[in-house]
């Protein structure tokens, strides 16, 4: 009976040990190497550093773009077009239906002033991240502030949206925050809270943003798994960040 026992508890621990979240077989997360392209954008570069996008970053297309934000993210098809026609019109491939991942750092295209993680041109590097300005919007998430809620409320991603382009408009003199621009900076923060929404908690989880921001990588082994996203639940979530008062 004893031995039953200690049997049952064995394999129940097994069980339990092989419940951990993993990585989709295929897209174990790789950092980029050198001559890698990347973007300022940190859900497109983790999406490469997982395999989903070419691991290289290069000579990506509309319908690659559709299939992966599909199957990784769970995206409708048609929520990404726009965003991709901007990054194919600054294209550097030589092939005027491809991009590769750092063509979208050209300014005023798709990247603009205030990002949440990358400094403005005007200082000289806007493609890379910035710790010090990640700290600030981290802050203002309230990540790895003891206390806090687990999750980012609608209302605290519009504020730090807003800060940080405050920020921006304060610090750097040839401040340029365009009206596509600002349609991309409220389309980012609407992005990354639809594709880590919990409906129970009524927030994006803190750790799966910090690991995509910090690490670029998608927070499998913390346990996100894809829901399903319309353009209608995007346009809904960029209604809900405008509507903030800031």
């Amino acid at each position: 009976m004893r031995a039953n026992l200690l049997l049952g508890i064995a394999f129940s621990g097994f069980a339990v040990a092989n419940c951990k979240p993993t990585e989709p077989a295929g897209h174990k997360w790789q950092a980029a190497k050198r001559g890698d392209s990347r973007s300022p954008c940190p859900m497109l570069n983790s999406l490469a550093n997982h395999g989903w996008l070419p691991r290289d970053g290069k000579n990506i297309d509309l319908p690659m773009i559709q299939s992966v934000f599909d199957e990784a993210m769970g995206f409708d098809q048609d929520v990404f077009i726009g965003i991709t026609e901007a990054a194919l019109a600054v294209s550097t491939t030589g092939n005027s239906s491809t991009f590769n991942l750092q063509d979208t750092a050209y300014h005023n295209a798709i990247e603009h002033d205030g990002s949440l993680s990358r400094n403005d041109i005007f200082f000289g590097d806007n493609l890379h991240f910035n710790p010090l300005i990640w700290i600030a919007t981290a802050a203002r998430y309230g990540i790895r502030i003891p206390g806090k809620s687990s999750v980012i409320s609608v209302e605290t991603a519009a504020r730090a949206r807003a800060a940080r382009v405050e920020d921006a408009r304060r610090f750097n003199p040839a401040f340029n925050l365009t009206q596509a621009g600002l349609t991309a900076s409220y389309g980012e923060t609407s992005v990354l809270m639809t594709a880590f929404w919990d409906e129970q908690a009524g927030g994006a989880p803190k750790e799966y943003v910090r690991v995509l921001f910090e690490e670029e990588r998608i927070a499998y082994l913390e346990g996100f798994k894809k829901g399903q996203h319309s353009l209608a639940d995007l346009v809904s979530m960029i209604g809900a960040i405008q509507a903030v008062k800031v």
